[in-house]
């Protein structure tokens, strides 16, 4: 995977540091690989900043990772399939992951409630369809309100979903706020989960404006008069949230002005960003907001992780959160139509 430059990597680790505190306290994570003697893989956090990147690396089939860390904070290790799994940091904690590189859906991470509860999930679901997925999830939520891995199972798999329930979702969140009232991450998401109606298929797509990178102001006017539109939220890090620019730039080349792409940065590091939109040619809207998920943009546009997207037909919602493939597919058969 594209590695960042050292400028950003000193940005994350500043960001990195404030979001967990910068006192003594600090995280341990530390990891054994099946079937991987070397390698590399990617954590980010959900709290406090989408910059907060960084690599782990892997030597003999093992890893160790540290971080201050003063308050609770959900970490997401981003394979090299892609794929994705939370480990939920505590101060003063240590947790060993031990995975199969070759079906990391096995992962197992020990150490603390959470990580052991989320764990159980992943077994509990390894063999379930994607329909039967969301009532698991329910049914586990409600019976662990206290619990952090409860708050990444909501945005996961009812919020972030290709068929999303965002009335169960924020009824889940209002009783975990009750059982949680000082964690202001789940306090945020609920906030999304209501803006999130606005995504909801058949919705009106919701007027909007913003800046891009060079200081430009950006609306939701050329979008809303297209025949087919797209907003995505992307990082320059992200190999799979740039994939799906580039291949929307080619067919948004040859719709003839029917199909317009908009995408949110949630990236710190402008520079290297610029360059890579330049490299590709992409010169559709690029919006940025220095405050990510906490800005408007997401909340406006319903956005709720790097690699997101909405596609609407007329300035309605058609669908929300595909994979790249499934996004590329939609779009084509939208302007056919």
């Amino acid at each position: 995977m594209k590695k960042a430059s050292p400028f950003f990597f000193c940005l994350v680790f500043c960001l990195a540091f404030a979001a967990c505190g910068g006192g003594g306290e600090r995280f341990k994570l530390k990891g054994k690989f099946k079937n991987l003697n070397q390698g590399e893989f990617y954590v980010y956090g959900l709290d406090g900043g989408l910059t907060e990147v960084d690599t782990i690396r892997v030597e003999r089939g093992r890893f160790v990772y540290e971080i201050p860390c003063e308050s609770p904070t959900t970490l997401i290790l981003v394979f090299p399939n892609f794929s994705e799994q939370p480990i939920f940091a505590e101060p003063g904690a240590s947790v060993e992951v031990k995975a199969d590189a070759s079906s990391l859906k096995e992962l197992e991470a020990k150490g603390t409630d959470a990580n052991e509860l989320m764990t159980a999930f992943r077994k509990q679901t390894m063999n379930a369809s994607p329909a039967e997925i969301p009532k698991l999830a329910e049914e586990f939520v409600s019976n662990h309100l206290d619990s952090e891995a409860s708050v990444f199972i909501v945005r996961r798999h009812l919020m972030q979903s290709l068929s999303p329930d965002y009335a169960t979702a924020e009824r889940l969140l209002a009783s975990m706020m009750e059982k949680q009232p000082q964690n202001l991450s789940l306090k945020r998401l609920h906030a999304t989960a209501k803006s999130l109606k606005n995504t909801k298929k058949g919705s009106a797509m919701p007027s909007f404006s913003g800046r891009d990178l060079d200081g430009n102001n950006v609306s939701s006017s050329a979008l809303k008069a297209a025949k087919v539109g797209v907003v995505t939220a992307c990082a320059s890090w992200n190999n799979e949230s740039m994939t799906a620019l580039r291949r929307l730039n080619r067919l948004r080349r040859t719709s003839g002005g029917r199909l317009q792409v908009m995408t949110v940065l949630l990236d710190g590091n402008l520079e290297e960003s610029r360059n890579i939109l330049k490299r590709d040619s992409i010169n559709f809207p690029v919006l940025f907001d220095s405050k990510f998920f906490d800005g408007n943009a997401v909340k406006q546009l319903g956005l709720s992780s790097i690699g997101d997207n909405v596609v609407y037909q007329n300035g309605r919602v058609v669908g929300k959160n595909y994979s790249t493939d499934e996004l590329i597919k939609e779009v084509e058969s939208l302007l056919k139509k």
